[in-house]
């Protein structure tokens, strides 16, 4: 069964006795897969460079993703004033520059 639909609702009946597969394409994925496929033809030494440069995004995004976990940890849990919570700054501060190295 196939249909042409953005969003198609199917019956749960059918959902259930059936396995759903989408084949949606976007632009942006068949960019990623044709520079891949060049950059593996090519040159492999800019693949190897362009898969750690991916995963160091992915480790940096989750690292920025638990110093603001942290961060509304220390606000929530924060006693009198803030401006003298001298680790809740060194946090602000750590942040601060791990989000430079990022960008």
């Amino acid at each position: 069964m196939t249909t042409r639909l953005s969003n198609p609702k199917f019956s749960p009946e059918l959902a259930a006795k059936t396995t759903i597969i989408d084949f949606t394409v976007t632009q942006g994925g068949l960019e990623q897969q044709l520079l891949s496929r060049v950059l593996s033809k090519e040159q492999k030494s800019l693949e190897e460079q362009m898969t750690s440069l991916q995963e160091e995004i992915t480790l940096n995004t989750n690292t920025l993703r638990q110093y603001d976990k942290d961060l509304l940890e220390r606000l929530s849990n924060a006693e009198g004033s803030l401006i003298e919570d001298t680790q809740l700054i060194e946090v602000l501060q750590t942040i601060k520059t791990k989000e430079k190295e990022v960008n």
